[in-house]
């Protein structure tokens, strides 16, 4: 009785797994269908926005990428494909070896057509705590008087953001091809890198934040640690416990 029980649960584990892995093979094959596309119909804007620069780049500069205004209808396109890349390495990453299951149980794929709903359904919540954080930024540089800062940094963030978990989306996605069961190793790496990128992005938005104000370097980095570095340790505390 006992090894009809473990055979049972060791089937409907190797079930999962293999749902889990058919979901990310579609959603990769997806997102970088809809990312081709979208470099053929907007592709100055494709180009200029995502690209090596505005991930690596310290300076600011003015380009279509950088000026375009945060509630045009190109932005909202770009910020929601970028919402539902991100919710793809957030779905992948919560249901890894890496995290408890019993902690984000609604967050874990059981089948391809349940984690197609999971996905939809995170990638909206995804794309309004983008725009809540754009309401945290507009409402702390009112409060720090650098309201003229507020359209270049949200752009900024979601220029450097969105290149970067594009980039984890096909490291993740090659790993998903590679292998039937992802190695351990492999994304404990991706996960401090991911880490380490939140901690560096915060460095480049400050290096250009305080390109564009005549405040001071300390103003500035009150500034940057309200609205980036405070919400980020938060963040982290909040996926360790």
């Amino acid at each position: 009785m006992i090894s009809e029980t473990l055979r049972l649960s060791s089937d409907l584990g190797i079930i999962q797994v293999m749902a889990q892995r058919d979901l990310f093979i579609v959603l990769s094959i997806l997102l970088l269908c809809i990312f081709a596309v979208s470099k053929v119909v907007f592709p100055k804007l494709f180009v200029e926005s995502i690209s090596i620069d505005k991930l690596f780049g310290f300076r600011v500069k003015e380009d279509l990428g950088s000026t375009i205004r945060p509630f045009s209808t190109e932005h909202i396109y770009f910020t929601a494909l970028f919402g539902f890349n991100l919710s793809f390495v957030i779905l992948y990453v919560v249901n890894s070896p890496l995290v408890d299951a019993g902690s984000l149980h609604l967050l874990q794929v059981t089948s391809l057509w349940q984690g197609l709903l999971v996905w939809l359904i995170l990638g909206v919540a995804v794309n309004l705590a983008i725009y809540l954080k754009y309401g945290l930024i507009a409402i702390t540089g009112w409060l720090f008087h650098a309201r003229q800062v507020v359209s270049r940094h949200f752009i900024d963030y979601i220029n450097a953001s969105a290149l970067f978990y594009i980039l984890a989306t096909l490291c993740l996605s090659m790993g998903t091809y590679a292998t039937f069961i992802a190695n351990e190793t492999f994304l404990r790496s991706v996960a401090v890198v991911i880490v380490l990128f939140l901690f560096y992005r915060t460095v480049l938005l400050y290096a250009k934040v305080i390109q564009l104000s005549h405040y001071s370097k300390l103003f500035i980095f009150s500034y940057i640690c309200t609205t980036e570095l405070i919400p980020i340790l938060i963040g982290l505390h909040f996926v360790a416990k």
